[in-house]
């Protein structure tokens, strides 16, 4: 699938007990291969009510479980993550879960996560900026 030249914001995703928030801006579950060029999500946010391992809260921007994505010169900004537990919450840009995934030429900043990641890849959260390195 391609998607090209849209704008993605002001989406709101709410939770409670025992629910998960995810991909409230965009979401990915299946075995998907997926190309997204010159696109702007911002504005999304996911909120959650649930405790500590009774629901999560993540990627309010894009979230990916798994396929294989390409993210070219789009820009996420602005996103955000609420949860009552900090550890419940992460990766408020963009949540990336297996791959394997390009992003490549795309500014992932000013997003918001109370507990701190503002992009996450795997098993590691990412509490300071995130460095991408070109390639031609």
């Amino acid at each position: 699938m391609w998607i090209d030249s849209c704008i993605v914001s002001n989406n709101y995703l709410s939770s409670g007990g025992n629910q998960n928030t995810r991909g409230s801006g965009l979401f990915s579950a299946g075995n998907t291969f997926v190309t997204l060029t010159n696109c702007l999500v911002t504005k999304n946010t996911g909120y959650g009510t649930g405790g500590h391992n009774t629901g999560y809260n993540r990627g309010s921007g894009l979230f990916i479980l798994n396929g294989q994505w390409t993210v070219v010169n789009s820009v996420f900004v602005l996103n955000r993550i609420y949860c009552n537990n900090l550890e419940d919450g992460s990766g408020a840009g963009m949540y990336l879960q297996a791959g394997p995934h390009l992003i490549r030429n795309c500014i992932i900043a000013t997003n918001y996560c109370e507990a701190g990641g503002y992009c996450y890849r795997g098993q590691r959260l990412r509490r300071r900026p995130l460095r991408l390195r070109r390639v031609s």
